[in-house]
């Protein structure tokens, strides 16, 4: 009777605080948790898978809330999908708590079927169909769930951000402003974004480059000689909280994000461009036309992810800026399907017992 007169939500997933980690996994995993604490009429409680990986016996204190939530919403990295999720889903039938399963990424479908990297994940599907809901981040791989795998219990739950509704002021500049934001790694493209750069140079074009985000260690000394040597039209300045991304993000004409992660979900980072009012120039990986319109919110460019056909790109912006201006504001406009009201209107449906605030 507790749980019914003081229900709870229990939140588990990567969220990071220890170590500041900032990624799509964590960013989106904070985003969730805000978005409950801030309309869930009732206990919400967390923990960080990432801590209890170097702590175990913290394994306790998720048992604690398993017993006393009334509704477990879990953000699982593929390791705790594999070993964590089905626990938690046994315990569920014991317990009697519901179970939304919100998606990181977009390979749920390679992760069940045993593509790629992944071996057959037979127990994890059979758990997914039996839970409450099951929230992938695109239509297509919610199509895929379904037809594939016969899921009857799928919502697609996009990415979302918090955001104010002022007016759109774009901010032009006399060189093309661009900027990357994202993990500093060969495989999202920035050696690609310096090809680029040196292409435009050449051609006589006033650009310049800013890159945010953490830098993966693997490549940190190519990245930083390529910074070095691009100096004068280039620049790394650390990564942005999440409080400061949409601020700073404004003050930009572009967005790049020549990714070679062919199954990447949705990228916070074209998320937060809209919401900034700039466009982005980005690769054709599999899920690239649910999410950017391209001639319209951006340029999308073979998943190759040639240099010549990013400078191309560039330069068609550089040298036309009533067609940037034009991308700019469907990019503004694209950012209302990607609210937290959007979100919560999805989520509140699966959880009971709420109201908003």
């Amino acid at each position: 009777m507790s749980k019914f007169f003081n229900p709870k939500l229990f939140v588990l997933g990567a969220f990071g605080y220890k170590d500041n980690q900032l990624d799509g996994q964590t960013i989106k995993t904070r985003s969730i948790y805000n978005l409950l604490i801030g309309r869930f009429h009732g206990k919400v409680a967390k923990i960080d898978t990432l801590d209890v990986k170097e702590a175990p016996w913290k394994m306790v204190n998720i048992v604690y809330h398993l017993l006393t939530c009334n509704t477990l919403v879990i953000m699982p990295s593929y390791n705790n999908f594999t070993y964590l999720f089905p626990v938690c889903y046994i315990l569920s039938l014991i317990f009697r708590y519901d179970i939304i399963l919100i998606c990181i990424g977009g390979r749920q479908t390679e992760y069940f079927s045993g593509q790629e990297k992944f071996s057959p994940h037979k127990l994890q599907l059979y758990c997914s169909k039996r839970i409450k809901v099951f929230m992938p981040e695109m239509e297509i791989e919610n199509s895929n769930l379904i037809t594939k795998f016969h899921f009857k219990n799928t919502v697609v739950l996009p990415n979302f951000r918090k955001f104010e509704n002022r007016s759109f002021t774009p901010i032009f500049h006399d060189e093309l402003k661009m900027v990357f934001m994202g993990r500093i790694i060969i495989e999202k493209g920035f050696p690609v974004i310096f090809d680029a750069l040196d292409k435009l140079e050449k051609k006589g074009l006033k650009v310049n480059m800013v890159f945010y985000g953490q830098i993966g260690d693997k490549d940190k000394n190519l990245f930083l000689t390529l910074i070095r040597k691009y100096r004068h039209i280039a620049s790394y300045e650390g990564w942005l909280n999440p409080e400061d991304i949409q601020r700073t993000l404004s003050q930009f004409d572009l967005m790049l994000l020549p990714t070679q992660h062919f199954t990447e979900g949705f990228p916070g980072s074209i998320l937060d461009a809209y919401i900034s009012g700039i466009p982005v120039i980005v690769t054709e990986w599999k899920y690239s036309r649910e999410f950017v319109t391209d001639g319209k919110t951006g340029f999308i460019i073979p998943y190759s992810g040639e240099s010549e056909d990013l400078a191309k790109s560039i330069h068609i912006l550089c040298k036309n800026r009533d067609k940037l201006l034009q991308m700019k504001r469907f990019a503004y406009e694209e950012r209302k399907k990607y609210s937290e009201d959007v979100a919560w209107n999805i989520l509140k449906k699966y959880i009971g017992l709420c109201s908003d605030f």
